[in-house]
């Protein structure tokens, strides 16, 4: 069985439902790959699917990438191949025999979800990585965005969520983001990268560094951050608001 400490982290062994879904999940990561590598349009994964290359405990439902052509390009060219069909403006379905599952396609400087938008899907702002999970026959060289970058999405929600900004079914997602921050940070601290700020320029950065903060409070993060959080950009940010007093160690 899969088995999962207190921060989320996701031991090697997920158990016979889970592969099952990995696996479906990787095929259509593949077959997405192919045809957008074959029509030379760069992009790269985010959300569930990026954080659980990347250890995260939580199994993906549906996929998220960013490419350089809108949504409606994305969209012609998949409904050329067998297995797509369109669901909405920015979403389609993808069924190999096992399922359907949902792939949700945005424009990295162009669209806004849940309050962040993303870098652009521009060759300096991906990061190709394996996943050594056994089990797992994933597609070599996976384009996801940065993971320093990748972990401020689910850090934005998480804050966004703390402070009442979101929806009720925001905040019921909650668990997922949780999730997929842990492995994510896991991940950072083992390979010793850190958060990256500047990417997200649309979103004022005091803003994203009192984010951060606020997930020191929260259990194994305030360990794992002090080891990704960069506490250079930190300490300026902070350290003239009344309410500083985080601590790293």
């Amino acid at each position: 069985m899969t088995s999962t400490n207190q921060t989320g982290w996701m031991h090697d062994n997920p158990n016979a439902d889970e592969m099952d879904k990995l696996e479906h999940l990787d095929a259509a990561v593949a077959c997405l790959m192919g045809i957008l590598r074959e029509a030379q349009i760069a992009h790269y994964f985010i959300g569930g699917y990026a954080a659980n290359l990347l250890r995260s405990s939580q199994t993906p439902e549906d996929i998220h990438v960013v490419t350089e052509k809108p949504c409606d390009v994305i969209m012609d060219l998949l409904l050329r191949y067998d297995g797509y069909s369109q669901k909405d403006d920015r979403c389609m379905i993808y069924n190999n025999g096992k399922g359907d599952l949902a792939i949700n396609i945005y424009t990295g400087d162009t669209w806004q979800e849940e309050g962040y938008r993303m870098p652009a899907a521009d060759a300096s702002r991906i990061f190709i990585r394996e996943c050594t999970k056994p089990g797992r026959n994933i597609p070599t060289e996976v384009p996801i965005l940065q993971p320093g970058a990748l972990v401020l999405l689910d850090i934005i929600v998480l804050g966004n969520i703390a402070q009442g900004f979101l929806t009720r079914e925001a905040k019921a997602r909650h668990r997922k983001h949780y999730r997929d921050m842990y492995g994510i940070l896991h991940w950072m601290r083992d390979h010793r990268e850190t958060i990256i700020y500047e990417w997200f320029n649309e979103t004022p950065r005091h803003a994203i560094v009192w984010d951060v903060a606020m997930m020191c409070w929260y259990g194994g993060a305030r360990e794992l951050l002090a080891d990704t959080a960069n506490i250079t950009v930190l300490a300026p940010e902070l350290t003239g608001d009344k309410n500083w007093w985080i601590r790293f160690s």
